[in-house]
């Protein structure tokens, strides 16, 4: 059985409680160490978990590869408009950003994109 490698600064008594902790329940060292950051990291608002941002980011992917199947249809838009994306689906388009931002968030999902539609206008800018 392979040794857990400890950071170097551990309180050697704490070590050892946490060895014989995880010994009572079956547990190597360093699963111990694993479960007890994991707890940390929850502790501190849950944002900072490995599992959660990996989800967002899954998500996200999921998100930007329907807006991009979507781009050129909302750019044909008029008026400004907030179109919103949840889920990898189109969840509507709204009259203001507000609307358009309350359903991103009552979607449940991880992940949105809010976005303003229509065609863009070019920047007019006067040279000399």
């Amino acid at each position: 059985m392979a040794r857990a490698r400890v950071p170097k600064g551990i309180d050697r008594e704490l070590k050892r409680l946490a060895r014989e902790a995880g010994a009572l329940e079956g547990k190597p060292l360093s699963a111990v160490f694993d479960e007890a950051l994991n707890n940390w990291l929850v502790s501190k608002g849950g944002v900072y978990s490995a599992e959660i941002w990996s989800d967002i980011e899954g998500e996200a992917a999921i998100n930007n590869a329907a807006y991009e199947k979507l781009r050129k249809k909302l750019a044909q838009r008029t008026g400004r408009r907030y179109a919103v994306i949840v889920r990898g689906e189109l969840a509507g388009i709204f009259n203001s950003l507000q609307e358009a931002a309350q359903v991103s968030i009552s979607s449940g999902g991880k992940h949105g994109i809010v976005t303003e539609i229509g065609p863009r206008n070019p920047r007019v800018v006067r040279l000399g």
